[in-house]
């Protein structure tokens, strides 16, 4: 396999010291919000990949404390599957949050997230 920049992830890579965090939630309208992930005293969160599943539509935010990672937008019961190009680190003590205001009451969110703490 040629790769010209010289970066290659392979699923080899994250076998080991990864960890996952499961998470859903469920809103009528108004809101929901939850920590996705809180690293351990003195450790940064390294993100890898997100799998995020719905029931309806709805909006979702994932954040790292109050920058927000990604805003999606669903208009049906559907999953998308996330795997990033390069991990996404957090400062440390910092959690991965999320939000989820559904469109039609009620919807719910179902979230994995996998990376490591270091």
């Amino acid at each position: 396999m040629s790769n010209p920049d010289g970066v290659v992830r392979t699923k080899e890579e994250y076998r080991g010291a990864r960890e996952w965090k499961y998470t859903s939630m469920t809103d009528s309208g108004s809101g929901a919000s939850t920590a996705l992930w809180t690293p351990a005293s003195g450790k940064k969160i390294h993100l890898s990949e997100i799998i995020i599943s719905v029931d309806g539509a709805g909006k979702l935010e994932i954040s790292f404390g109050t920058r927000v990672l990604c805003h999606v937008e669903f208009d049906k019961r559907s999953t998308l599957p996330i795997e990033l190009v390069f991990d996404i680190e957090g400062d440390p003590d910092e959690p991965l949050n999320a939000s989820w205001t559904a469109d039609t009451a009620p919807a719910s969110v179902y979230i994995t997230v996998l990376g490591e703490e270091v």
